[in-house]
């Protein structure tokens, strides 16, 4: 079994332990708790209160029968709320808490069917002795057989007030007794009817009476009272367990919660660890990227510079060399500018490529920045391939980094050639389209705008879906191991989303592969953008404090100078050069340092003469392949930086910017 399977299982197990744990530490709610012990203590009220009303009722001192319908009532509903307290446990306990529940709801089923056999004898019964008692009391004899009756009517209602107050014993037989001896009496004709109802009344009381009084009894002895109680008993019983339990269990589940949370930060850390790594393996892999991308240049680079310099030294030998009569050595001249100058933009190229930094977004020139592309790339591709270019956006800009452009050219013409196997054409186009309806791209969306298109199509392979699907993944390439790493084509994709463009990809096998990048196109324009074929703005015989640690460039540079006008100082030393400004600071109108210097670093000696004149300023020169801090800038005063070689319209463009 797989160790992810296993994790699998285990956290699948251990999401289960958890659910039953906070299951089984939920506590029995405690209102609803409280709801059944209400209703424990209103069934035990309305059990006392039907008792109380039955004595009533048989003395005959209630009205009427709503009381017993009442507690009759709330018993039952009582009953059926308790029906809900075994909700509070399982298993055991809470069968046992719906037999005793079942046993209250028998009780008081019992008592409710006793209560009506009782309401409706004790009735006739209070009906009866209602009327005996009015027939007795309104009965008066006149004289004769009268006084008899009279007589006997008094004994029959003693005897009738010794049976209802104690029906035990010979007061029933007393009663009947005297009932027959007036009924044997002769009686006058205005009286029989009441002695007949009397008497009739008289034996319905004797036969009612002891059933009533014995649903009484078997209503007071009910065992509804004890069944309650056994309930509540058995209750509460299984709510202490029930507490006692999830206790037990919040417990275990705090232990289990502390146990996850270590293991979780335990995970955490490692997670960070990793990531740490990666963070690590990523970056030595776009730095390897980069020097694999340089190792591939350099054996064309160097082809180049053989070039370039084989024009330089053949030119100057041929300058140098004494021929009398000679026609005069300008052309000469001129070609050794042109071939230093096309080693000034391969050098720049090559910095500029390898460079690591943040970028700074201004418009720029897209086809300017694709030809000094084009420039390196064709110091790289191998003879066997030929490279075609078609340029027909001069004045198109773009707002973005050169750099980065120059990069997506690159890295699409490198993909290209590795598609064609060292065999093949590779094409470089560049031109704007304005899209009068949004763009629906394979890789991508554009809003309806003007951009400008660079493309790159080759005669390879071609690509089939899947793989067209994928060829912008991070670190995903069709090359055998070790030919790659992958992240050329992730790196163009994310160098044209950041620019706010899209590509566009069109390809088949066997019939090769065509990348269209798409990049915004602006009418913006940088304000550092100069005119060309102007003449040369010229000093006015401002002094320039000129330092370099290599004295031929110190003795050029004075010349420059001074053939554009102005009156240079040169030290091939900065302490030098700081002591002779500190003698006289206001002097100088203007400081040209180098920054790369022994002993004492051109920002080290700017920061020296800003403290000592201000407004004094101050421009940096620098062939270092890295950016110099933004910060160290500002703090030493310095206004610009240039970058070396210098020419003399770089120079005088410079020096007019901040003299005048």
């Amino acid at each position: 079994m797989t160790p992810l399977r296993l994790l699998g299982l285990a956290a699948a197990a251990l999401l289960l332990l958890l659910t039953y744990l906070l299951i089984e530490s939920a506590a029995p709610d405690a209102a609803r708790h409280e709801r059944i012990l209400d209703t424990l203590r209103a069934a035990t009220l309305n059990d006392a209160a039907l008792q109380r009303d039955v004595l009533q009722a048989r003395a005959g001192l209630l009205r009427n029968y709503d009381p017993l319908v009442r507690s009759v009532e709330n018993l039952r509903g009582a009953a059926a709320d308790l029906r809900r307290a075994g909700q509070i446990a399982r298993g055991g306990m809470r069968a046992e808490i719906d037999r005793e529940v079942a046993a209250v709801v028998a009780a008081v089923d019992e008592q409710a069917a006793l209560v009506e056999q009782f309401k409706s004898r004790n009735a006739v019964l209070q009906n009866s002795l209602i009327f005996f008692m009015h027939v007795s009391g309104q009965f008066h004899p006149a004289g004769g057989d009268g006084d008899a009756v009279g007589r006997e009517m008094g004994t029959l209602t003693n005897a009738m007030l010794r049976l209802t107050a104690d029906p035990r014993g010979e007061a029933a037989a007393e009663v009947a007794a005297s009932i027959e001896r007036l009924a044997a009496l002769p009686i006058q004709e205005n009286g029989r009817g009441n002695i007949r109802n009397l008497t009739a009344h008289g034996r319905l009381i004797i036969a009612t009476l002891p059933a009533v009084n014995d649903l009484v009894v078997r209503l007071l002895a009910a065992p509804t009272s004890e069944r309650i109680r056994a309930a509540q008993k058995v209750y509460l019983d299984a709510h202490g367990r029930t507490v006692a339990r999830a206790n037990v269990v919040r417990v275990l589940l705090y232990g289990a919660a502390v146990l996850l949370a270590v293991y979780v930060a335990y995970l955490f850390v490692r997670l960070r660890a990793n990531a740490r790594a990666l963070r690590d393996r990523e970056m030595q892999l776009h730095q390897a990227q980069k020097l694999e991308a340089i190792g591939t240049l350099a054996g064309g680079i160097a082809h180049e510079f053989n070039n370039i310099l084989g024009a330089i030294l053949g030119h100057a030998e041929v300058a140098l060399a004494p021929r009398p009569g000679a026609p005069p050595m300008r052309h000469h001249l001129e070609q050794i500018m042109k071939a230093g100058q096309r080693a000034r933009r391969v050098v720049d190229q090559i910095l500029t490529f390898s460079r690591r930094g943040d970028r700074r977004h201004r418009p720029i020139v897209a086809q300017t920045a694709t030809s000094e592309a084009i420039e390196l790339l064709r110091a790289s591709l191998p003879a066997t391939l030929s490279l075609r270019t078609m340029l027909r956006a001069p004045d198109a800009r773009i707002h973005g980094d050169a750099t980065q452009l120059e990069q997506v050219v690159m890295n699409l013409s490198t993909n290209a050639a590795h598609a064609m196997d060292g065999h093949g054409t590779i094409e470089i186009a560049l031109d704007t389209i304005k899209a009068k309806a949004d763009l629906l791209l394979s890789h991508g969306n554009l809003p309806a705008g003007r951009y400008v298109r660079v493309s790159v199509s080759d005669t390879g392979c071609g690509m089939d879906a899947p793989t067209m699907r994928r060829i912008f993944e991070p670190f995903f390439t069709t090359k055998a191991a070790g030919s790659g790493t992958g992240l050329g084509l992730a790196t163009v994709h994310g160098i044209v989303a950041e620019h706010h463009g899209a590509i566009n990809v069109k390809s088949a096998p066997g019939a090769g592969t065509i990348f269209e990048a798409y990049f915004p196109q602006t009418e913006a324009r940088e304000g550092g953008e100069q005119r060309t074929g102007s003449m040369l703005p010229r000093g006015e015989g401002q002094t320039i404090l000129l330092v370099d640690d290599e004295r031929d460039l110190v003795l050029l540079g004075e010349e420059m100078l001074a053939s554009l006008g102005f009156e240079p100082v040169g030290f091939d030393n900065g302490s030098a050069a700081l002591g002779a400004f500190r003698a006289d600071p206001h002097r100088f109108d203007l400081v040209l340092t180098d920054e790369v210097m022994p002993a004492m670093t051109g920002t080290e000696l700017a920061s020296a003469m800003h403290q000592l004149c201000p407004d004094l300023p101050i421009v940096l020169m620098t062939g270092y392949a890295g950016p110099v801090p933004i910060d160290r800038i500002r703090d030493s005063g310095i206004r610009e930086v240039v970058r070396k070689p210098l020419l003399s319209a770089t120079i005088a463009h410079c020096l007019a910017r901040h003299l005048h």
